[in-house]
């Protein structure tokens, strides 16, 4: 196998992998909203928790200081080295551009991951995890 198709197999590994973690922010939330509902124990397991806000954190502060993602700069280079084409921007601005097929502004793009981690905080304040699971019976 050439060096080129290594370097693809790993962007594309790299892409499942950030996909994932998009995934884990975006159903994270929705796993703790509807948890809370029905008294789910993870959405008050205070490392799910812990992880789920740690991560949107860093996805917001580097949004807000127009600096792209690790994952997203790492795939690029591999997909250079591959020799493949390339994308401009954001992962998830990519990915949205290509679904959807409408422009977003890495601006935009910016506020809305400080504002969904804002939404994460406000999830942790109201409604605080357990650092410790509650005895039944």
């Amino acid at each position: 196998m050439s060096s080129a198709a290594w370097y693809r197999i790993a962007a594309d590994v790299l892409a499942a992998i950030h996909a994932g973690l998009v995934l884990f922010a975006l159903i994270g939330l929705a796993v703790i909203w509807i948890g809370l509902w029905r008294r789910w124990p993870i959405a008050r397991n205070w490392w799910f928790r812990a992880a789920h806000l740690g991560y949107c954190a860093v996805v917001a502060l580097l949004a807000a200081s127009g600096t792209l993602c690790p994952l997203t700069v790492w795939e690029v280079r591999l997909r250079q080295a591959a020799g493949e084409e390339t994308y401009p921007g954001a992962f998830v601005g990519e990915w949205i551009r290509r679904l959807l097929y409408v422009e977003v502004s890495e601006d935009l793009l910016a506020a809305a991951y400080v504002a969904f981690a804002l939404l994460v905080l406000a999830t942790w304040l109201l409604w605080p995890p357990e650092r410790h699971a509650r005895k039944r019976g």
